[in-house]
Order: C-alpha cells, then structure tokens, then sequence
C-alpha cells in the first residue's frame, strides 16, 4: 500500500496531506484488525473444550428419544440452558481455570434441564451414558471394554464346572475370541453404544486368568456370587485391584441381575 498519494490536480498541499494521513490511518486499522482476529483465533481455540462439551451433551440428549419418543428436546432450549450456564459460572482471570468452571457448570445445568424431562426408569440409564461417554472422551476407559459390557456379545457353549454359576455366566468368562485392535470413531449416532467386532473377557491380559481363579478358590467366588448385594463385596485376590469398568464387566457375568444397583 503506498503511504504517499500524489494529487497533481489538487492545488492545495493541505489538501494533498490530509488524504495522506486518512491512508496511513486506514492501513493502520486494518493491520490492527489482522492482530485483533490472531488474538481472536487462539482465545477461541482455549474456549473449544468448552464446545466440545456442549455439543456431547446435546447430542446424548438428542439420542433419548431411540429409549422413548416422548423425549423430545429443541436446540433451541439447549442453547438458552447453556448461555444461563455461562452466565452463572464464576469469573476468573486464569483461563485454564475458567474454562473448566465453564465446563462444570455447563455439564451440571445440562444434566439437571435433563434429567427433569425423563421418567424415573430412564434416569439410570442417562446418568450412566453421560458418565461413560465423559469418560471416554478424557481417555479413563478403554472403548473396547465398554463396548463389551454395552454388548456382552458370547457364545453360550461352555459348562460351568462350578454349581454357583451359570453356563451363561461361565460363557461370559470363558469365550476366547479377543478384543478387536481397532477402534471405530464415535458420532453421534454411535452414542447409545460402540459397533465394533464381539470382544471377550478371559483373552485379555486384563482378564486372564479369571477362570483358573474362580475354580482354584470356589468358596470366595462362591461368597461374592451369592452375597445379596455382590456390588458391595470386594472381589476376591487381585480382581479387587482391578478398574470399575472392569469390575462391572465381571459383575455382569456373574450377577447380571445387579448390574442396575452396581451402576448407582
């Protein structure tokens, strides 16, 4: 851009110097204006996490109505619980620090507006798809173990050779077909559940073992099975060690009827 502009029609030199200083001017507000949108772009990128979360949140509630047709949510009211959301979160110079205030009070304003339009029943199962999905996103589960527990895909084939399981249980335990390597990407419409190949349990390094325990030591496996309320039992040797993804995969092979109270 030139700095200079020459008028040789304009008689008036002040003239000539007032058009100058309006150009010099322009160019200055424009690379201003340059500065202004890098600064723009990096404040939004710190604030993305924030989106991200948002927009989870929007499209777990928006998959409720494949569990009932009723649930029936606009974007529109989305939009008016988040922008309250940000309103009520706490202010702090440290970005890092307000963004997770900002993602707290999203997660928790969301959480409520929803939980108020479902039915009791629903409300377990919402509260744990939310639970898992936050998990996954944070890298704290493996999504291949969580598509075994969402799945339980097995064959019922094996015997038990114990009398305080069932066939299907020692199935669940006993199938040895292996967690697949490869991961499918999570959409939306993956939200309720992940659609990879059957996986197992006792092929893992994670699991391996399980069954050689359970007829090694018959009488703790036996206590835990058959307690009233196996969720609150540790589990016996070093499977008490074991993450709480994990412990609710074994919950659901041997006490499949406690799974609703093992998830509270």
């Amino acid at each position: 851009m030139c700095f200079t502009v020459r008028l040789t029609f304009l008689a008036s030199p002040s003239l000539s110097s007032i058009v100058s200083l309006s150009c010099l001017s322009l160019y200055s507000q424009v690379q201003e204006a340059k500065v202004n949108e890098v600064k723009i772009n990096e404040a939004r990128e710190h604030y993305r996490p924030v989106a991200v979360r948002a927009s989870l949140l929007y499209f777990i509630m928006n998959d409720l109505n494949k569990i009932n047709p009723m649930y029936q949510f606009s974007l529109k009211a989305f939009n008016v619980v988040f922008h309250k959301a940000v309103e009520m979160a706490d202010p702090f110079e440290d970005v890092k620090i307000r963004v997770h205030t900002l993602i707290d009070c999203v997660t928790y304003s969301s959480f409520n507006y929803i939980s108020r339009g479902l039915f009791e029943r629903d409300k377990l199962t919402f509260t744990a798809q939310l639970a898992f999905q936050l998990l996954l996103m944070s890298k704290e589960i493996d999504v291949r173990e969580l598509d075994f527990l969402l799945r339980f895909n097995i064959d019922h084939q094996y015997v038990s050779p114990v009398e305080f399981l069932s066939n299907s249980a020692w199935s669940a335990i006993k199938v040895q077909r292996g967690f697949v390597s490869s991961q499918k990407l999570i959409t939306p419409d993956t939200v309720l559940g992940f659609f990879l190949s059957e996986q197992v349990m006792s092929f893992t390094d994670e699991f391996r073992g399980l069954d050689r325990d359970i007829e090694g030591s018959p009488k703790r496996w036996k206590k835990l099975v058959e307690s009233e309320s196996p969720e609150k039992e540790k589990f016996p040797q070093e499977w008490k060690g074991k993450s709480s993804l994990q412990k609710l995969i074994m919950m659901r092979a041997l006490r499949p009827d406690r799974m609703t109270y093992a998830l509270r």
